[in-house]
């Protein structure tokens, strides 16, 4: 695995989570959209158990999305702590704004004061080859993601 395809499990699961928690939204619009039938009318009941099942489907949704964030969170803490041996500060700090925080080349050439060419050509380019240097050639634990038991 490349430093670029370490870092990038930050960027891939934070987009999962995304996914997610616009599934649970459906979810619950799907049941907020259906209207309860009341009375003795034929097929009555049938909204209920649609509200009932999207109510469900979110909350499961919901398990996953917690699991998968706290997955995240500490696979985010253990990747700032690998890229924190970096001495480099400016590498450093533009790898944890990219794929620590999600920050887009924009943000991360403006908070390093530099212009977003030269940030996502030369700064990463380097940050990412002391990376593998440093991390890649020596990491304090496993630098994968576990895959995360969400079904």
């Amino acid at each position: 695995m490349t430093a670029a395809e370490c870092l990038s499990q930050l960027t891939d699961i934070r987009r999962r989570i995304e996914a997610l928690n616009e599934t649970i939204a459906k979810c619950y619009s799907s049941a907020s959209k259906s209207t309860p039938s009341y009375g003795g009318e034929a097929g009555g009941g049938t909204s209920d158990n649609r509200i009932e099942r999207n109510v469900e489907k979110a909350i499961e949704h919901e398990r996953q999305l917690q699991k998968l964030t706290e997955q995240f969170d500490q696979f985010a803490y253990d990747m700032t702590l690998e890229i924190n041996r970096i001495s480099n500060n400016i590498y450093a700090a533009l790898l944890i704004q990219k794929y620590v925080n999600g920050n887009s080349w924009e943000m991360v050439a403006q908070k390093l004061g530099h212009n977003v060419d030269y940030t996502k050509r030369e700064l990463h380019s380097r940050a990412l080859a002391e990376f593998e240097r440093v991390v890649m050639a020596n990491p304090r634990k496993p630098l994968e993601l576990p895959h995360p038991n969400v079904v």
